[in-house]
């Protein structure tokens, strides 16, 4: 998600070079807490109405299977935005 987050600010053109880096860490990390939690909740509504039913197996195991999977989002969100600025702190370098 962190990769369709940088994806997105490129292709809207919101990737100015004056951009702080704490608005484009908290940025990432909230899109991809976002889509995250949007899981969950998918995860707890197909639980609800089609498991069930019993049609299929349980989605939605615990809540700390919920924790360990928005902490798990938050993990390779953090390592994509960080190779994200190692990369571009990288270029600015090559550039001077």
């Amino acid at each position: 998600m962190a990769m369709v987050f940088f994806w997105l600010r490129q292709k809207t053109q919101i990737n100015a070079d004056n951009t702080s880096i704490l608005l484009i860490i908290i940025s990432c990390l909230s899109f991809v807490a976002l889509i995250g939690i949007f899981w969950e909740f998918l995860e707890f509504f197909y639980d609800v109405f089609i498991s069930s039913k019993g049609y299929r197996g349980y989605m939605q195991l615990s809540a700390a299977d919920t924790i360990a999977d928005l902490f798990f989002d938050l993990i390779g969100g953090s390592t994509l935005l960080g190779i994200y600025l190692f990369k571009s702190k990288s270029k600015k370098i090559e550039n001077l």
